[in-house]
Protein backbone atom coordinates (compact mmCIF):
# COMPACT_ATOMS: atom_id res chain seq x y z
CA UNK A 1 0.00 0.00 0.00
CA UNK A 2 2.96 2.45 -0.07
CA UNK A 3 2.77 2.99 3.95
CA UNK A 4 6.36 1.39 4.76
CA UNK A 5 9.43 1.89 2.36
CA UNK A 6 11.81 -1.57 3.70
CA UNK A 7 15.66 -1.35 3.75
CA UNK A 8 15.85 -5.50 2.68
CA UNK A 9 19.82 -4.35 2.37
CA UNK A 10 20.43 -4.39 6.07
CA UNK A 11 19.99 -6.94 8.40
CA UNK A 12 17.66 -7.61 10.09
CA UNK A 13 15.69 -5.57 7.81
CA UNK A 14 14.27 -2.57 8.57
CA UNK A 15 10.67 -0.44 7.84
CA UNK A 16 10.50 3.22 7.68
CA UNK A 17 7.06 5.26 7.39
CA UNK A 18 6.49 6.63 3.98
CA UNK A 19 5.87 10.26 5.36
CA UNK A 20 5.35 11.12 1.17
CA UNK A 21 2.52 8.95 1.18
CA UNK A 22 0.63 9.76 4.61
CA UNK A 23 1.20 13.41 3.06
CA UNK A 24 -0.52 12.47 -0.24
CA UNK A 25 -3.23 11.01 1.71
CA UNK A 26 -4.26 13.97 3.93
CA UNK A 27 -3.70 16.37 1.00
CA UNK A 28 -6.35 14.19 -1.13
CA UNK A 29 -8.77 14.47 1.75
CA UNK A 30 -8.20 18.31 1.77
CA UNK A 31 -8.95 18.25 -2.05
CA UNK A 32 -11.76 16.19 -1.79
CA UNK A 33 -13.37 18.20 1.24
CA UNK A 34 -12.42 22.00 0.20
CA UNK A 35 -13.10 23.72 -3.45
CA UNK A 36 -9.99 24.96 -4.84
CA UNK A 37 -10.69 28.81 -3.47
CA UNK A 38 -10.89 27.70 -0.23
CA UNK A 39 -7.84 25.72 -0.28
CA UNK A 40 -6.51 29.11 -2.03
CA UNK A 41 -7.58 30.74 1.15
CA UNK A 42 -6.12 28.59 3.58
CA UNK A 43 -2.69 28.85 2.49
CA UNK A 44 -3.70 32.71 1.84
CA UNK A 45 -4.14 32.50 6.18
CA UNK A 46 -0.94 29.98 6.60
CA UNK A 47 1.66 32.20 4.30
CA UNK A 48 0.17 34.87 6.79
CA UNK A 49 1.04 33.57 10.13
CA UNK A 50 4.40 32.09 8.86
CA UNK A 51 5.37 35.68 7.99
CA UNK A 52 4.49 36.35 11.81
CA UNK A 53 7.04 33.86 12.45
CA UNK A 54 9.53 34.82 10.53
CA UNK A 55 9.38 38.57 11.74
CA UNK A 56 9.04 37.31 14.81
CA UNK A 57 12.59 35.24 15.06
CA UNK A 58 14.21 37.02 12.25
CA UNK A 59 14.84 33.98 10.06
CA UNK A 60 12.61 31.95 7.55
CA UNK A 61 13.86 28.64 8.69
CA UNK A 62 13.01 27.69 12.30
CA UNK A 63 15.31 24.74 12.74
CA UNK A 64 17.93 27.79 12.92
CA UNK A 65 15.89 29.54 15.91
CA UNK A 66 17.17 28.05 19.54
CA UNK A 67 14.21 27.50 22.21
CA UNK A 68 16.83 27.15 24.72
CA UNK A 69 18.52 30.45 24.86
CA UNK A 70 17.00 31.64 27.63
CA UNK A 71 17.11 30.60 31.12
CA UNK A 72 13.89 31.20 32.45
CA UNK A 73 11.53 28.24 31.61
CA UNK A 74 8.01 29.82 30.66
CA UNK A 75 9.91 31.63 27.75
CA UNK A 76 11.80 28.23 27.16
CA UNK A 77 8.67 26.44 26.60
CA UNK A 78 7.21 29.13 24.91
CA UNK A 79 9.74 29.66 22.41
CA UNK A 80 9.74 25.68 21.84
CA UNK A 81 5.46 26.06 21.41
CA UNK A 82 6.07 28.44 19.12
CA UNK A 83 8.83 26.79 16.93
CA UNK A 84 6.69 23.17 16.79
CA UNK A 85 3.60 25.68 15.44
CA UNK A 86 5.79 27.07 13.38
CA UNK A 87 6.72 23.62 11.63
CA UNK A 88 3.25 22.73 11.72
CA UNK A 89 1.98 26.00 9.61
CA UNK A 90 5.10 24.93 7.16
CA UNK A 91 3.79 21.60 6.51
CA UNK A 92 0.32 22.35 6.27
CA UNK A 93 1.19 25.08 3.50
CA UNK A 94 2.66 21.65 2.20
CA UNK A 95 -0.40 19.97 2.65
CA UNK A 96 -2.37 22.82 1.37
CA UNK A 97 -0.29 23.59 -1.90
CA UNK A 98 -0.52 20.01 -2.75
CA UNK A 99 -4.30 19.46 -2.28
CA UNK A 100 -4.99 22.76 -4.49
CA UNK A 101 -2.31 21.19 -7.27
CA UNK A 102 -4.47 17.59 -6.85
CA UNK A 103 -7.41 19.34 -7.42
CA UNK A 104 -6.47 21.42 -9.98
CA UNK A 105 -5.60 18.59 -12.14
CA UNK A 106 -8.01 16.26 -11.35
CA UNK A 107 -10.84 18.54 -12.15
CA UNK A 108 -12.46 18.85 -8.71
CA UNK A 109 -14.51 21.78 -8.01
CA UNK A 110 -13.31 25.43 -8.74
Amino acid sequence: MGLVRSDSQSRPASYHRNEGYLEWQDASRIAADLSVGEIIDRVGGLESRREEYEDRFGTSDPTQVSAFDHDDHDTVHKRMTAISEWKGVIRDIRLYELARQLSQNDGHRP
